[in-house]
This record gives C-alpha cells, structure tokens and sequence, in this order.
C-alpha cells in the first residue's frame, strides 16, 4: 500500500521539497476548480453524473497540465542559479514559482464569479 501512495504521491511532485509541494499543490486546487467549473458550465448537458465525470476529467487534466508546466518553469529558472554555484537553486526557483502560482490564483479568484464555500470564500 506504501509503495501505491508513493508512486501517486510522486506523480505531483515539482520539487524535493514536500513542504513546497503540498503548497504548490494547493495552490494549483483553485485553478483547476475554476477552469473546469466555467468548462462544464458552458456544456449543455442536463445529466448531472455525466456533468460531474465531465468535471472530474477536466480538473485532472488540468492538475497534469499545470504540474508539467510548473516542473518545466522551475527547471527554467534554476538553471541561472546552478549556473552561479548557488545552494539550494531548485528549491529557491520553486519558491519563486510557488509566489508566481499564488499570484495567479489570487487572480483567477478575483476575476472568477464563483461563490462556492470551497474556492476560498
């Protein structure tokens, strides 16, 4: 059972850290919240376990979508900073996409009409 959880835990890994994962994590939540709630609201299907699969589908996709985005900008911009021997250069890059991440979902939430008690009311 440990080696399951592991291997699914690992699939939203972006960096080493755990700490800066799980925030990173959660951070990525209300994006694909948003995205996949504005998608399912424009389809005109009544069906509502239909609508739910429909949700679900595209929130995951989105979640794989930002994770490998997010592991290729945090690639990106440690890249300088190995460049000049710096320590800990993946987990500062994190950090500053972590920020970058947080900005845009604050974004997102402002500029969403969404007043569900679970998009951080």
């Amino acid at each position: 059972m440990r080696t399951i959880f592991d291997l699914i835990v690992s699939f939203w890994d972006t960096t080493e850290n755990v700490l800066v994962n799980w925030i990173i994590v959660g951070l990525m939540a209300p994006i694909a919240y948003d995205f996949s709630y504005r998608t399912t609201g424009k389809m005109r299907v009544r069906h509502a376990k239909i609508m739910k699969i429909f949700h679900w589908t595209i929130r995951l996709l989105t979640y794989i979508l930002l994770t490998y985005t997010l592991k290729s900008m945090i690639w990106f911009f440690a890249q300088p900073l190995i460049l000049f021997n710096m320590n800990e250069s993946r987990l500062t890059s994190a950090i500053f996409v972590g920020l970058l991440l947080f900005i845009f979902a604050i974004w997102i939430k402002n500029k969403s009409h969404i007043k569900h008690k679970l998009f951080w009311s």
